[in-house]
This record gives structure tokens, C-alpha cells and sequence, in this order.
């Protein structure tokens, strides 16, 4: 009640006459989510700290029903796009189209900042080959290609495994995309056939990514599984192919 003889007051530029500052964390359980800060000219009271209490308790609820939609907005926006995948397959689309429209509905509904898809060069395995890409950013046309020795990406196609970094700045391994300098997280999921490497969906993006765009990724992938047709072209004209064998990397 008297912020002058408080060396950690900081005073609000232009701000005059402030006597009082009273500040509330806003909490869910032991979780802070923010900080509910007042200040007057004025004492504050006992009864209005329990004012603001309940103010904070409110936003604290408003705030957690807030996240559990955007949460559900997000789970729902994952089963739409595997089912638009699924659905693309069973119409027996291109190859190239569904390629270019999964990438598409990564980036524009689902708000990955950089999404593309590479598949495995038929002539040189060693090489991946970039056939769809969705961004914010020009980056790499299609066509360009990147060694299995480099990158995120190489290191998921060597290993058949996904590769998830959250600060690819601090990774030696990561090949930044052309003017965008903004991007912080890189997730590589490997495509596979059985053992076999068929190619890696990679999205990027200037958040954090968790184990959700794992899983989303995981499903995207396995949705292969009903693409009899598709896998059988991208691994050869003769070679059939056992649904029960397509498979994507899991993480530990």
C-alpha cells in the first residue's frame, strides 16, 4: 500500500499518483497461468484483495475452458484431415495430387507454419526428392533434392525413426529453409513400407511441437495403409503390397 517504499515497484510509463499495487496469481491447480495486476491512487483493502480473488478465479476458469476448446478444435481438425486423406485414397487420386493437397491441409487448416513431403529417389536411395511443399515461406521448389546424410530429415530416414527438435538452432544438423529465419521446430516423420524408407512428411513451425503433432503425423502415415495402389506404384510397378506392413516411425 505504499509502492514508493517498495524498491520492486516499477512504475507504468506516465503513470502519476499511484500509491497502491495489488497483484494476484492466476492459478489452475498448481499451475500459473497469469498474473491479475491493479494499482490506485489509493489503500487497498482486504475486501478488495477478495474481490479480486474472485476476478481471478474466474479468469483462471475462463482461461482453462478457453485451452480444452482450442484443445478439442485441434483434436476434431486431426480427424478431419486423416479422414479427407482416407477419402482422397479411396478415389484413387494422383499420386502427385494427394501429395500437394496433404500439405496443403497441414499448413492452411491445421497452421504448421512449413509443411513438405519428400520421397526417396528410385534411382539413388541415398538421395531424398522434394514432391510437395505448403508454407509461408518460398523455401525449396519441388524437385529439389537433400542426401539422407543431412539434415532432421536425413537423420529420420537413416534411423526410421521420427525426429522431433524444438530448438534447431542449437542442432548442427538442422538445413534451414530459404528466408525463414523465423522457424524455431522441426518434426521429420519417416514413411515406411515394411522397412523400407519411401519417403519422410516433414513439418516446421516458429513454435514448439509435441507429442500431439507426433501423433498427427503417426496417423497421416499409417492412413498409407488403405493405399494399396499408391504404395505399390511408389515401389514398383510389380510389387504388391500387405496393408499390415505399412507402418510409421513411433517414438521411445
Amino acid at each position: 500500500n505504499d509502492v514508493s517504499a517498495d524498491p520492486r515497484y516499477i512504475m507504468p510509463p506516465g503513470a502519476t499518483g499511484i500509491q497502491a499495487e495489488l497483484t494476484l496469481p492466476i492459478l489452475s491447480s498448481d499451475q500459473v497461468l497469469g498474473v491479475l495486476n491493479v494499482e490506485s491512487g489509493e489503500r487497498f483493502s482486504e475486501e478488495d484483495a477478495a474481490s479480486l480473488q474472485i476476478v481471478a478465479d474466474q479468469l483462471s476458469a475462463a482461461i482453462t475452458n478457453a485451452r480444452l476448446f482450442e484443445a478439442e478444435r485441434r483434436r476434431t481438425e486431426r480427424l478431419e484431415l486423416i479422414a479427407r486423406v482416407g477419402q482422397r485414397i479411396a478415389a484413387q487420386l494422383d499420386p502427385g495430387e494427394l501429395f500437394v493437397t496433404t500439405v496443403e491441409e497441414l499448413h492452411g487448416r491445421l497452421g504448421y507454419d512449413h509443411a513438405s513431403l519428400f520421397l526417396l529417389d528410385p534411382e539413388d536411395s541415398t538421395w531424398l526428392v522434394k514432391r510437395a511443399s505448403a508454407s509461408h515461406w518460398f523455401g525449396n521448389p519441388v524437385g529439389y533434392r537433400i542426401s539422407i546424410d543431412r539434415g532432421i530429415m536425413g537423420a529420420a530416414a537413416r534411423q526410421r525413426r521420427p525426429e522431433l527438435v524444438n530448438d534447431i538452432t542449437a542442432d548442427a544438423r538442422y538445413v534451414a529453409v530459404p528466408g525463414a529465419d523465423e522457424l524455431r521446430a522441426e518434426l521429420a516423420m519417416p514413411i515406411l513400407l515394411g522397412d523400407r524408407l519411401l519417403g519422410i512428411l516433414d513439418v516446421a513451425g516458429v513454435s514448439r511441437l509435441g507429442q500431439e503433432d507426433v501423433a498427427l503425423l503417426v496417423e497421416a502415415c499409417l492412413e498409407l495403409d488403405e493405399a494399396d495402389d499408391l504404395l505399390a506404384r511408389l515401389g514398383g510397378a510389380d510389387e504388391r503390397v500387405d496393408k499390415r506392413r505399412v507402418v510409421a516411425g513411433a517414438v521411445d
